[in-house]
């Protein structure tokens, strides 16, 4: 059975635990496992060649002053390979980095690695926790202006939880913060009472910042997984009459009913608060969404249809709505009721109150009017509908066609 020449093992301890991970460096060794570099991509871990056992190998980290540049100086490497040390790799942490040596000879003398050398390369974190609160304040503002954009973003079932991710990575990242600040205040006291650079830090936290490391990661990649199976199973603009949908979806040209309907072009719209480049509003086409568990709602519609005919000019959103079960759309049908009655909403004065109506077909039927303007949310079992109208037809006349789509055709 052929071997590899290298393996990855997970740090056990924190990189800030320099005399535990010392240990463990000459542990392996003693194991045929030579350290090559540590890996801090995705979570705390070292990459080791396979060799021959080295059961006198001393690893030494040794601080770096604060105007690293990822190798020592040839001025410190002449020095070391002078008393017999041999440099490996490099490590750089919020509060302090590392240059790693190694020596197999047992007179070799320990390097010059005093708690004055480890005082001058110890930082705290601020660039670390400055970059988290930025990161805070981006996420807020960022949230804050896609609703300015379009409010009904935030009731979109994949937006909360894409929201939650990120909200909590940034907690993680937060508390990865604190546990540095806390092994620096930590190192700064022992340095102080002449401890030493090489007193072990307590279990609880190079634990709490493994975890925290982990944890960071992962929410990274369920993100990253996330917004890969959102761009790969969605559609968007896809034109209604090149779209069959599983139940009688219910259009403008049908409901003018005489064939003088007659579609609005696309506009071009401007957004340079964006990103500088112009935007399309698209009308009359279908935008399909498929949602990953573990949101509730797992297949979201939206058509946007705009236009004329004998009655005027009339504009009609569906939002269409696929729970995995039937509390998955009552959650999203309250969900839908605050959002269309609060002061935030846009389109329709706030404080209007929806109606209830008995229509076959339909479980819930709510339907609310000002004007020309009307607001519906329709549920059956599991499926759910929010539907805007401004036109000039009474879309009471209209209740039934509604219910209807909430029964599946096949």
């Amino acid at each position: 059975m052929k071997t590899r020449p290298c393996v990855k093992l997970r740090l056990p301890f924190s990189f800030y635990d320099t005399a535990r991970l010392e240990q463990w460096l000459e542990d392996r060794a003693r194991e045929g496992l030579l350290f090559q570099r540590f890996l801090k991509p995705l979570w705390p871990r070292a990459k080791f060649l396979r060799g021959e056992p080295a059961p006198r190998r001393r690893y030494r980290l040794c601080p770096a002053p604060d105007r690293y540049t990822g190798r020592p100086p040839q001025e410190q490497l002449e020095l070391y390979e002078a008393s017999g040390w041999q440099y490996v790799s490099s490590l750089s942490l919020p509060i302090f980095c590392y240059y790693v040596f190694f020596t197999d000879d047992p007179a070799a003398p320990e390097p010059f690695n005093d708690a004055n050398s480890l005082r001058t390369a110890l930082r705290y974190p601020v660039s670390s926790s400055v970059v988290t609160a930025l990161l805070w304040v981006a996420v807020l503002a960022g949230r804050g202006y896609l609703f300015s954009l379009s409010p009904h973003i935030t009731t979109d079932p994949v937006f909360p939880l894409l929201q939650f991710l990120v909200f909590l990575l940034l907690v993680f990242s937060a508390l990865d913060d604190l546990f540095s600040w806390a092994a620096a205040l930590l190192y700064r006291r022992r340095l102080r009472d002449s401890a030493g650079p090489r007193a072990a830090l307590p279990m609880a936290l190079t634990r709490g910042q493994i975890v925290c490391s982990v944890a960071c990661s992962l929410f990274i990649l369920v993100f990253l997984a996330l917004m890969a199976a959102v761009f790969l199973l969605n559609r968007a603009n896809v034109p209604l009459a090149q779209w069959d949908p599983d139940f009688p979806l219910v259009t403008l040209a049908q409901m003018e009913g005489d064939g003088s309907w007659t579609p609005r072009e696309d506009p071009e719209l401007a957004i340079p608060r964006l990103v500088g480049l112009p935007s399309s509003i698209h009308y009359n086409v279908a935008d399909l969404q498929r949602i990953p568990p573990p949101a509730p709602v797992h297949t979201h519609y939206h058509i946007d249809e705009a236009g004329s005919g004998t009655s005027g000019s009339s504009h009609l959103v569906l939002d269409y709505y696929v729970a995995w079960t039937r509390r998955g759309a009552e959650g999203q049908q309250s969900k839908l009721e605050r959002y269309f009655t609060g002061e935030r909403y846009y389109s329709f004065p706030a404080g209007i109150p929806f109606q209830r109506a008995d229509i076959p077909g339909a479980e819930e039927f709510l339907y609310r009017r000002e004007g020309t303007q009307w607001e519906v949310l329709a549920r059956r079992e599991n499926r759910l509908l929010s539907l805007t109208y401004d036109g000039n037809l009474d879309l009471r006349d209209w209740f039934g066609h509604i219910a209807a789509m909430l029964t599946p055709e096949r």
